[in-house]
């Protein structure tokens, strides 16, 4: 049987693969995130995180990439370092962006070193609710 992604209703769905080809699970998406998400191979780290690899591995033929994890692509944000992003719901194969907060202490201090960025995130669609 073939898994390929799909679309209910606002819902996409991603099936995630392990190396072998075998279906490990299915990630929860906006629907207008799906076709985006598919141009990369996501996976489960072993926290349980939708991720991807990022970067050349190195030279000693080690996986030394860094990984970009799902949730905080889908939001826009860099593989690491601040803002924390909590999953609402508790569930990291769902990366909806109105099941992902960003972190309230985070945003308040970007907010008030830079009116801009509350008009940026409104321009681009961020639900209030968002904000832990």
């Amino acid at each position: 049987m073939k898994h390929e992604p799909y679309i209910v209703g606002n819902i996409g769905k991603l099936p995630l693969f392990d190396g072998e080809g075998n279906l490990r699970a299915w990630v929860t998406l906006d629907a207008d995130r799906l076709e985006w998400a598919t141009q990369w191979r996501w996976h489960l780290d072993h926290g349980r995180n939708v991720v991807r690899n990022i970067g050349p591995r190195t030279v000693d033929g080690r996986d030394g990439r860094t990984k970009m994890p799902l949730h905080r692509a889908v939001l826009g944000f860099p593989a690491h370092g601040s803002p924390c992003i909590r999953f609402i719901n508790g569930v990291t194969l769902d990366c909806r962006r109105a099941n992902l907060e960003v972190s309230k202490q985070w945003l308040l201090r970007r907010l008030k070193a830079n009116p801009e960025l509350g008009r940026a995130l409104a321009a681009v669609g961020v639900p209030a609710g968002m904000v832990a």
